[in-house]
Order: C-alpha cells, then structure tokens, then sequence
C-alpha cells in the first residue's frame, strides 16, 4: 500500500513537471512568433522605404546647407525630431581637420549652430510648389529641402558628406564639395 501511495505520489510529480515544461516551450515559441513578426513588419517597412538624393546646395557664406531629397518609396514619413542628420567636414580648405558632428532637429525657420529643420516639403522642391496633401509628411513622391548650419564656415576646396537617417532605419548619404 505504501508503495502505490508513492508510486501515485511520483506519477503526480512527473505529470506536474510536464505540464510546467511543456507550458514553458508553448510560451517561448508564441514570444518567438510575436518577435519574428515584429522583425518582418520592420523588414517590410525598411523595404518600402527609399530616399533619393535630389541635391546638395552649401550657401555663399557656407554655415548653411540645402539637402533635396525625394520620398521615391511607398511609406510616409514623419516625426523629424526622431531622424538622425550627421555631417561629415573639414575646417581647413586641404582637407585635414575632419569633424564628425551629430545635428539636433529644430521646428524653426533657422536652425542655430549644429542644427536641423526641415524648410518645406514640396510637390517639386527645384520650383518650390507646396504640397497639398498631409502637410508635414513626406509622402510618397513628395519632395523635402532640409537646412543644415554648420559653424564654422566649411571652406572652399573641400569635400564633405551629411548622412540623414529615418526612424525605421533607412539612410542617405549626401556628398557635397564646397
């Protein structure tokens, strides 16, 4: 009799643990499910997302930048404040004195030393036609010109880059020559 009591006792026991482990492998199987769908989703959106460098315009007293870019894409773009614009320089006009320098975003006209903002988005940026659909949002086929100061002066006869990058990931870079 004592041992069917402890032979039911370990049965118990073992069906017990089962059930805990096989608990276990469901749940880590649906988090890794919910992960990879999280993952595609990005994928996806990473794929549906392309930036077209338009041109670059560095200004006669060369503190302030232009970037044209096109939404050649198929998602809309938003939430400035979270892409990320670095630029690539040099102070001296031989191309030494490299600085690398991350730019904050602005929602002003004119951005202070180190600054972004975004000057407008248009239908087409070279004529300046405004766009007419979801303002503040570079949709598809829309274009944006994005001003960029930088100080000091970049001097003449040297070569530069800014890189702007969104928020899912996508990035551009922008080469210019001053």
């Amino acid at each position: 009799m004592t041992n069917v009591i402890i032979g039911a006792f370990v049965i118990a026991v073992i069906l017990g643990a089962s059930m805990l482990l096989a608990n276990a492998a469901l749940s880590s199987v649906s988090n890794l499910a919910v992960g990879w769908d999280r993952m595609m989703d990005r994928k996806e959106d990473i794929t549906r997302t392309k930036l077209t460098l338009l041109s670059v315009d560095p200004n006669a007293s060369s503190t302030i930048i232009e970037v044209s870019i096109r939404n050649s894409g198929q998602t809309s773009l938003g939430n400035f404040d979270k892409w990320d614009v670095m630029i690539r320089y040099y102070a001296t006009s031989n191309d030494t004195d490299l600085n690398l320098e991350w730019m904050s975003y602005v929602a002003t006209s004119t951005p202070a030393t180190l600054q972004w903002t975004v000057e407008g988005i248009y239908s087409d940026a070279a004529t300046r036609v405004k766009e007419t659909y979801e303002p503040n949002l570079l949709n598809p086929g829309e274009e944006m010109i994005l001003r960029a100061n930088v100080t000091p002066a970049i001097p003449a006869g040297t070569n530069n880059a800014i890189s702007i990058g969104t928020p899912n990931g996508v990035s551009i870079p922008a080469p210019f020559s001053r």
